[in-house]
């Protein structure tokens, strides 16, 4: 789906050619990393998709979040930093959004610049539709 200037690739794959199921991965020339999913093995909901790369192997897409009781899926954007010496991590992007994002729910993350800003499609809470939107890393 995405390729970086040190040739890393993101896109998604099938993890079991039985089930369908297809989780993004990271290719970084030598080996293909399965970045997983936040649904925590639920088997519904056990999808993911990379969608965009960074040069610092930041990868941003979309995966699903279990249903709970009578709530469907949800589709949710995510960021996976790929950490020089801990290890990587997948979190939903909807969890770092400060007051000023509030009033959405990001559903898909679609690419990454070397600066962490981060180009989305957002359900607008307030107005209803499917906005795109730019996020923009506040320091800390």
């Amino acid at each position: 789906m995405a390729i970086n200037n040190y040739n890393h690739v993101v896109g998604f794959s099938t993890v079991k050619s039985n089930n369908g199921h297809v989780h993004a991965f990271f290719h970084d020339g030598r080996s293909m990393m399965d970045l997983g999913t936040l649904s925590g093995g639920m088997a519904d909901s056990d999808y993911s998709v990379a969608l965009g790369v960074n040069n610092k192997d930041q990868v941003v897409g979309y995966t699903y979040l279990p249903g709970v009781g009578e709530m469907p899926l949800q589709q949710v954007a995510f960021l996976w930093n790929r950490s020089g010496t801990g290890t990587a991590k997948m979190v939903n992007l909807n969890n770092l959004l400060n007051e000023t994002g509030k009033g959405y729910v990001l559903i898909s993350a679609t690419a990454i610049n070397d600066y962490g800003q981060i180009v989305a499609n957002a359900y607008d809470i307030y107005n209803g539709g499917v906005r795109s939107v730019l996020l923009i890393p506040v320091k800390q």
